[in-house]
């Protein structure tokens, strides 16, 4: 069903992913400016950010429009699983996904008043992916980022340390061999990035980039380059932004397409 409008809205979704793509991609190819000083008591050398990030609104704007269209395209679907079992579809109608687990004791009445009109089939399958906080991995963190989305200006953003211009730096400073394999090893390794952008976000003026020792040569070219990320408390906090969107979108088609046949 390519022009049903579930699939358009996932389409939708994607389009406005790929364009988020690429602001983030040109966001992270630029070189940040940086300051190099001596520590005061150490005197090592110290790499820190010279200014705050300019992150742009154009970021979290689409961010905000791609969680409406997947959510849209949550909503969409339940309304035609009605129609499909040949009920009209009524203004409280919509893919039900919630903060409180099927314990609280409101959980059934809420569910029921959303899936009212779906045949049988469709409700066990809806009950079947867990549809609230702690259950499916995507479909609470989609209804709740789309709400905060729809209540206030934009999603609270900032950056971390995503990249370093290793073999610049390495040649600039002709740097000892033992320190570039330590250097280099750390370079490659994902562990070390994730402690990283844990360690270095939200990065603002002064943040330290990089400390070597006391005999390291300046390098005044040195090239470090930082990513977005998502901070919205309870759900995503400090995560790369484009991920936690590819994720939703990935994880919300998934559940479109296991209602293939039944709308």
């Amino acid at each position: 069903m390519p022009d049903h409008p579930v699939i358009l809205k996932l389409q939708w979704a994607e389009k406005r992913l790929r364009e988020l793509d690429i602001l983030l991609s040109d966001f992270a190819s630029h070189p940040q400016p940086i300051v190099i000083e001596k520590d005061a008591k150490e005197q090592f050398l110290v790499y820190r950010l010279a200014s705050d990030p300019v992150i742009k609104p154009d970021i979290p704007l689409l961010a905000g429009d791609i969680l409406q269209s997947l959510r849209s395209a949550l909503d969409y679907l339940a309304n035609a699983l009605v129609v499909a079992n040949g009920q009209k579809p009524t203004r409280d109608i919509s893919f039900p996904i919630s903060e409180k687990t099927p314990l609280a004791k409101s959980y059934e009445t809420t569910f029921a008043g959303k899936v009212a009109g779906m045949g049988k089939n469709a409700i066990e399958r809806i009950k079947s992916i867990h549809p609230y906080k702690g259950g499916n991995p995507y479909l609470w963190p989609v209804h709740e980022l789309n709400n905060r989305d729809k209540h206030r200006l934009l999603f609270t953003v900032g950056a971390y340390l995503a990249n370093f211009g290793i073999m610049q730096h390495i040649d600039a400073t002709n740097m000892p061999l033992e320190q570039m394999e330590r250097l280099g090893r750390a370079y490659v390794s994902e562990q070390e990035w994730n402690l990283l952008r844990k360690a270095t976000y939200p990065l603002e003026a002064g943040s330290i980039l990089l400390i070597e020792g006391v005999d390291a040569k300046p390098n005044y070219d040195a090239q470090f380059f930082i990513q977005v990320a998502l901070n919205e408390s309870g759900v995503f906090e400090g995560e790369p932004l484009l991920p936690v969107m590819w994720h939703a979108f990935r994880g919300i088609r998934n559940i479109v397409k296991f209602f293939d046949g039944m709308y």
